[in-house]
């Protein structure tokens, strides 16, 4: 409904000062609690994106408790905690860029519970091999293996936020 989209873009126009076009560092750090991740839903929805391991379309309205919406880390905050502490031993910047906008998708709960603490470059392969790469693409994730890596992760971080960002700002301007 058109009142909700105008709050949308007031959301994001307030966080942008003003201005429409988002950049990838708008992003940075963003998390679950960023009208950014609302817009990032809207995205998925708006590509028709389909969960990791039912093949269902993600949607606020599906049957059942098979999808009940929700979103979890691409990368696993178990595999993902240690590594970056080592790296930056620094805590708060652990979280925040474990917890960054660029690592959320939208999975259903039998995906999130399976998924667990699998690595991506472990388990995209076989949902690719079962439901193409479209199930990646349609959330704005690499098709490039070598992101999926653990060492890559800031890499792959990057990469989607440039993603989301422009898919982001071709939402706003068909939307005028």
């Amino acid at each position: 409904n058109n009142d909700h989209i105008k709050k949308m873009i007031d959301s994001v126009t307030k966080v942008r000062g003003g201005n429409l076009n988002v950049t990838p560092a708008d992003l940075e750090g963003k998390n679950v609690k960023s009208p950014f991740f609302m817009l990032s839903y809207v995205l998925a929805r708006q590509n028709h994106a389909r969960d990791w391991r039912t093949g269902n379309e993600v949607s606020l309205q599906s049957a059942g408790i098979e999808f009940k919406n929700e979103y979890d880390h691409v990368f696993p905050r178990a595999k993902l905690y240690p590594y970056l502490l080592k790296q930056y031993n620094d805590e708060s910047r652990v979280n925040a860029l474990i917890n960054d906008i660029g690592n959320m998708a939208f999975l259903s709960k039998v995906s999130n519970i399976k998924k667990g603490k699998t690595p991506p470059d472990e388990y995209f392969p076989p949902i690719i091999q079962q439901h193409g790469d479209e199930v990646l693409k349609a959330q704005y994730i690499s098709t490039e293996p070598s992101l999926w890596a653990l060492d890559r992760y800031e890499d792959f971080l990057k990469m989607r936020r440039q993603d989301i960002a422009d898919a982001i700002n071709n939402l706003m301007n068909s939307l005028g």
